[in-house]
């Protein structure tokens, strides 16, 4: 993966420097430095998602969407981070959402099968006392043109 192993080299790197670095060699993702701890990635079009990483004192958090998922610092770590951000960004991640009347409960992370199967890898859940309102489902997806 491009967006891993060949680019950590020890748990006490700055991740978002890092991934503005590589980033920054695609001039169709567009994102933002809200300050030296957080990243904001925009989608591609409104079928895509937002990304957000933040970079805190024990742990780096990546939102996808509603979706996040928690990463501590470790050099393992990291590259799963860096590993999940590629995912998202190339389209082999998606977000499939889960709302009632307006509001979203519930977001499960897809990840893309070598068989072009998509398969759940998370989910974030908010408790919705909804119960007998039908569900509305959407389906996210970005698309950046990476190697």
């Amino acid at each position: 993966m491009p967006f891993s192993r060949t680019w950590l080299f020890n748990m006490n790197i700055d991740i978002i420097n890092i991934i503005t670095e590589k980033l920054s060699k695609y001039p169709d993702i567009k994102f933002n430095v809200k300050d030296n701890f957080s990243l904001e990635i925009d989608s591609k079009d409104e079928m895509g998602f937002p990304i957000f990483i933040e970079n805190g004192a024990t742990e780096n958090t990546i939102y996808l969407k509603a979706f996040h998922s928690h990463f501590g610092k470790t050099d393992d770590e990291n590259e799963a981070l860096l590993d999940l951000l590629y995912f998202a960004l190339k389209g082999i991640a998606r977000i499939k959402e889960f709302s009632k009347k307006g509001k979203i409960y519930k977001s499960i992370l897809e990840l893309q099968n070598e068989n072009g199967e998509w398969e759940d890898f998370g989910a974030t859940i908010l408790f919705n006392a909804n119960f007998f309102i039908k569900p509305r489902v959407k389906y996210f997806q970005n698309s950046f043109s990476l190697p």
